[in-house]
């Protein structure tokens, strides 16, 4: 198996790229592919991926997110730029993927918080559904005493 380490550039002409969820989504999608990447944000125009694989994965890779057969989360048009040869260093691989963990988990945070809420209001939705099923049945609900 021939491994290189490959790069091409996404270039966006008209939208701004949010550099986590399109990280994100090029880490998730690049495993189907068997292999790995690392999206390097250049600005909210250009972010450079790297690829390291066999070199037929990764340009089918590339061939796919060109066609839109890999969808992104880029509203608006985007181009992809060609294929070459990674001259610089080799990527620390278990650090890109240890930090897009980190990441991915802290931006969770809003959605946890969420559903905590809804966990905690739980018990009084409960009684108030059980108190108003009994209501409808013909039950009467004893009145709290002061």
């Amino acid at each position: 198996m021939v491994s290189r380490i490959q790069t091409f550039n996404l270039i966006t002409s008209d939208a701004i790229v949010d550099d986590f969820q399109l990280r994100t989504a090029l880490i998730a999608k690049s495993r189907d592919y068997m292999i790995k990447v690392l999206p390097i944000y250049q600005n909210e125009k250009r972010i450079e991926v790297l690829a390291e694989g066999k070199i037929e994965d990764i340009k089918k890779f590339r061939e796919n997110i060109q066609k839109g057969v890999i969808k992104l989360p880029i509203t608006g048009k985007y181009e992809i730029g060609r294929l070459k040869y990674h001259r610089g260093p080799k990527p620390d691989w278990d650090y890109y993927t240890k930090v897009s963990l980190v990441e991915g988990f802290g931006s969770w945070n809003p959605y946890l918080k969420k559903i905590d809420d809804n966990f905690k209001s739980l018990p009084t939705l409960l009684a108030k559904g059980i108190a108003e099923g009994l209501r409808q049945a013909g039950y009467g609900v004893a009145k709290k005493r002061k």
